[in-house]
Formats: structure tokens, C-alpha cells, sequence
């Protein structure tokens, strides 16, 4: 059963698996409003608080400082007054985003944005409505239901003209051709999509979303699952965590916002990263540390990701057969890389997946992120055993690499302290050298050519 299991899979996945496509993007994006802010500010990191009315003090002291978040991000009744409360309490440098309901109005007092007037302090901007798809069962149906957003986003255009514009998208069979329509219309500024799958499944969306981003010259912020079903109760292991947050940043999403971080009571969903719903004394889970953790780590590749832009994602399956549908099989020269000519898993014993992104800078210089895709919503769903922790090895050719770039070194830049490391490469002689380093389950690490000149940084 098991082998025919296999089988199934290889023949559903081959016709999606490909090892031709051309890299994405010649140049970096261009200069419209919102890729300007990305570039100049620093990068969202964020936790959406819903409908928990206005915080105390030393709750929203907790989400900057112990939790790791640089902005705020409220859901659609969170203006006026939630916002003006945690402004009360967060000294200089407020910065927020809040939803508004799809008509462009706060569900708090029914004004428009509301009614907080034009360039109110902090405002970063406003996601309008909410996952157009939502459950319909036809194209036509998330169609009309962005066209209401839209007709919503024009009141707020005209409330707060310079507020960023988000519309936020999930997986769906209408992904492709509501992303068409939202980005061709030039309405809105920046894409948001829902990074909550942890499958197979969820590299074909975030493929989706990274190509109307590149088409389109709009950056992309990305929700990360922080939530439990109230039925299931699915678990969540710090390596999906870990793999949602990096594997955002490997596909270029420029910004991060976990849903959810503490909700009123509902009959839906129950927040993973505090014990309890709906209250400011909430104690913190498990998962909430790892999540500060991540936060911390994101915001210092948060100093470099906003200046790179993607040029290609590839993928490194253990298994040729497992490959996911939507992503391209790595090949030499991808992402306009001349130096990497093998990478895979370097355990024969306990072989995993590998997710890699090639971007560049303005200067036009190479980086790439590595990621062990193995995490334990991705382990759970395999026909087969395999996965975890172990060695990455990348083996280079520097035959033809110019007089300045060294041939036995390469630079990490540290997600930890945000200091540039020297990983110096083994099997060096000259020419060829190779890297062999550890990945965690779910980790990724962001790497670049010693060329004379050092990592892009805010």
C-alpha cells in the first residue's frame, strides 16, 4: 500500500516539477510608494490583536520587549480607540497597521477608517477586507468580493491618501486570477496572503504570491500561523514555526504578522501563543517564546532582506518523486548563480528537503538562503519516513570567478546578532571548495559571495 501511495504521489507531482524555468527578475523593483517604504523603514514585525479592546501598560511593554514586535497591527475595529491607547503607551516610534472592514469602515464606530483623519501618527497603513475567496465556491464569487474591497479602498484613498493599501489573499482556486486583478488594477499597495499551510500544498501558493510580486513590483507581507482550530487542535512544533517565518523571507515577502497574537472569546479559533483567550494577564506559551525568538532573528535579516530582491526559489527534494507541485528543481545557474554546482542533504542515512532563494542587491551582488524545509506539519503528511536535523553540503567552482572574490570563504550574515560571520569552506584548493553546515529542522541561514563588499544593510 505504502509503495503505491509513492507511486500516486510521483505521477500528481510530475507534471508541476521542472527544471528549466528562467530566473524572475533582471533588475530590482521599481520605485513606487510602497516598495519605497520597505527600503526606508524597518521591516513589519508584528502580532494581530483581536478586538482585546485597550491594552494596559505593561502588556503592550511585553510585546515590544519581551515579544520582539516593532508595530502594532489591529484587526477592523481597531480604530479608533484601541489604536489611540496603545499609542498612549509605546513612547516614540509608534508605528501600526489596522484592518478596516471591506467597505473601508471601522465596525467600532462605523466611520470610515474611523475617522482618524488624514496621516494620523504612526499609521504604516490599512488592510481593507479580508481574503476575497473567503468561501466561495466559484471564481466569479471572490471576484465580486474584491470588487466591494475595491470600492471600499477608494473611501479610505480618499479619507488618508497616503496610507499603504493591503489586501490579503488565501490559497484558493481563484489565487492566480484575483491577485490579477487586484495588482493589474493599481488600487492597492502592497499584497498580504495567509502563510498558514505547512503542507506540500502550501509551496505552489507561496509560488503564486511570489510571482504576482515580481510582475507586479508589489511587495508582499504574509500572515504566520499563531492559532489553533477550537475542533482539531492541531499542534504547533517550534519547527513549523520556524519554517512558516523563514520561508516567507527565502520566497521575498517583505513583512510578518502572526495571527493571531490574543483574541476576544469566539467559537472559532484559540490563540497559540498564550494559554488562554481574551485577556491581558493571559500567560504566555510556549510558543509565544519561540515566536519572540523568531522575531528577533527576522528583524536582523530584516536590516538586509528589504534591500534584495528575488531573483529565483528553487527546491532540493531527498526524493525526486516527493518534489511539491508549483516549485522548480534547482539547476546550475539559477537565480544568475555562477558559483554553486551541487546542493543537497549530506546524510545519506537521513536524507531531508532543501529550499533555496537566490536574490540580489542594487549593487547587483548574489545571496542565497538555505532552509532544511523539514518540520513536523510537513514530516506528518510524508507517505514515507525521512527528515530532521542534519548537514547541508554545497559544493562551488570558482574557476571563473574574478581576482576579488575569495575562493575559500563565503559570508553568513548572523540572525542572531545581525554581525556578519566568515564560514570559511572546506575542501578548498583554489578552484573548487564545498560548504558543509547544520540545519535544524525548519532553519534557514542567509548567505553571500566574499567579493570585497559586505551585506546590504538598513
Amino acid at each position: 500500500m505504502k509503495r503505491l501511495l509513492i507511486l500516486s504521489c510521483a505521477l500528481l507531482l510530475s507534471a508541476c516539477i521542472s527544471s528549466s524555468d528562467d530566473n524572475d527578475a533582471s533588475g530590482p523593483p521599481g520605485s513606487n510608494r510602497a516598495n519605497q517604504w520597505v527600503r526606508s523603514n524597518a521591516m513589519f514585525v508584528a502580532g494581530l490583536n483581536v478586538s482585546m479592546g485597550a491594552p494596559p501598560a505593561g502588556f503592550v511593554n511585553n510585546y515590544y520587549g519581551g515579544f520582539g514586535a516593532n508595530a502594532v497591527h489591529l484587526w477592523a475595529d481597531g480604530l479608533p480607540g484601541e489604536m489611540q491607547a496603545w499609542r498612549s503607551h509605546s513612547g516614540g516610534g509608534f508605528r501600526w497597521i489596522s484592518w478596516v472592514a471591506a467597505n473601508g469602515r471601522s465596525p467600532a464606530n462605523g466611520y470610515i477608517i474611523g475617522n482618524v483623519g488624514a496621516d494620523p501618527a504612526g499609521r504604516i497603513g490599512y488592510q481593507v477586507g479580508d481574503e476575497p475567496a473567503g468561501n466561495c465556491q466559484t471564481q466569479a464569487c471572490a471576484l465580486n468580493n474584491l470588487q466591494q474591497i475595491k470600492n471600499g479602498i477608494n473611501l479610505v484613498r480618499q479619507a488618508d491618501p497616503n496610507g499603504l493599501i493591503i489586501v490579503n489573499f488565501k490559497r484558493s482556486g481563484a489565487l492566480s486570477s484575483l491577485l490579477n486583478n487586484y495588482c493589474s488594477s493599481g488600487i492597492g499597495d502592497i499584497i498580504g496572503y495567509s502563510h498558514y499551510p505547512r503542507s506540500y500544498s502550501a509551496y505552489r501558493y507561496m509560488e503564486i504570491v511570489r510571482r504576482a510580486s515580481v510582475n507586479h513590483n508589489m511587495p508582499v507581507f504574509a500572515y504566520l500561523k499563531a492559532f489553533r482550530d477550537q475542533v482539531s487542535q492541531e499542534s504547533i512544533a517550534g519547527s513549523d514555526m520556524r519554517w512558516n517565518a523563514f520561508s516567507a523571507l527565502l520566497y521575498g515577502f517583505k513583512g510578518v504578522s502572526w495571527f493571531v497574537y490574543n483574541i476576544k472569546p469566539n467559537g472559532e479559533i484559540d490563540p497559540a501563543l498564550f494559554t488562554s483567550e481574551g485577556s491581558f494577564g493571559a500567560a504566555p506559551s510556549g510558543a509565544w517564546s519561540t515566536a519572540a525568538r523568531l522575531n528577533r532573528q527576522v528583524r536582523q535579516l530584516g536590516r538586509t532582506m528589504p534591500l534584495l530582491y528575488t531573483t529565483a526559489v528553487r527546491f532540493v527534494p531527498a526524493f525526486n518523486y516527493l518534489q511539491p507541485g508549483g516549485t522548480t528543481r534547482w539547476f546550475r545557474g539559477s537565480g544568475d548563480d555562477r558559483y554553486i554546482t551541487k546542493i543537497e542533504s549530506n546524510d545519506s542515512g537521513n536524507p531531508f528537503d532543501i529550499s533555496v532563494g537566490f536574490f540580489k542587491d542594487d549593487a547587483g551582488e548574489i545571496y542565497f538562503m538555505i532552509q532544511n524545509v523539514s518540520h513536523s506539519g510537513w514530516l506528518g503528511e510524508s507517505p514515507i519516513t525521512y527528515g530532521g536535523s542534519g548537514p547541508v553540503r554545497v559544493d562551488f567552482d570558482f574557476s571563473q570567478a574574478p581576482e576579488g572574490t575569495a575562493r575559500n570563504r563565503i559570508l553568513m550574515l548572523d540572525k542572531n546578532t545581525g554581525q556578519t560571520r566568515t564560514v570559511n569552506l572546506s575542501e578548498a584548493d583554489g578552484q573548487s571548495a564545498s560548504l558543509i553546515m547544520n540545519f535544524s529542522e525548519g532553519d534557514a541561514q542567509l548567505f553571500k559571495y566574499s567579493t570585497g563588499r559586505g551585506f546590504a544593510r538598513q
